[in-house]
């Protein structure tokens, strides 16, 4: 933890547009105040995959009943890039923060490792306020 000179708070976790100080807590599009913070945890969401896997069903159905060559292609064509789709769809990962006025999302990341990194900082930050 470094002081900086100009706020007179300690710097607990800074990567990327995002700050973690025992004072604020700085995304990119927010800044809350470490005072009105009373905890904070991660939640993850899975993509939304039913259509992608619609879309291949569909596929896999003209692949095996299309009544020519074409439309035996076309479908399985429609129905690996359909699986493909819906596979590389990663989960998200969000900050959820509580203060007395509720819960807020504050931070979005598809990297796991990250929002761990900051759900930590600020936790310390919370027990570093006191």
């Amino acid at each position: 933890m470094k002081e900086t000179k100009d706020k007179k708070e300690t710097v607990i976790f800074n990567e990327g547009n995002v700050t973690v100080t025992d004072v604020r807590f700085i995304t990119p599009h927010e800044t809350y105040a470490m005072s009105g913070v009373t905890s904070v945890r991660k939640l993850r969401e899975e993509p939304k995959r039913a259509a992608m896997l619609f879309l291949c069903l569909v596929g896999v159905i003209f692949a095996a009943f299309g009544t020519n060559l074409a439309m035996h292609v076309i479908g399985a064509f429609v129905a690996i890039a359909a699986f493909a789709a819906a596979a590389s769809q990663k989960p998200t990962f969000f900050i959820v923060i509580k203060t007395a006025s509720g819960e807020s999302r504050a931070l979005i990341s598809s990297s796991n490792e990250f929002i761990d990194r900051v759900v930590g900082a600020v936790n310390d930050a919370i027990v570093v306020r006191g």
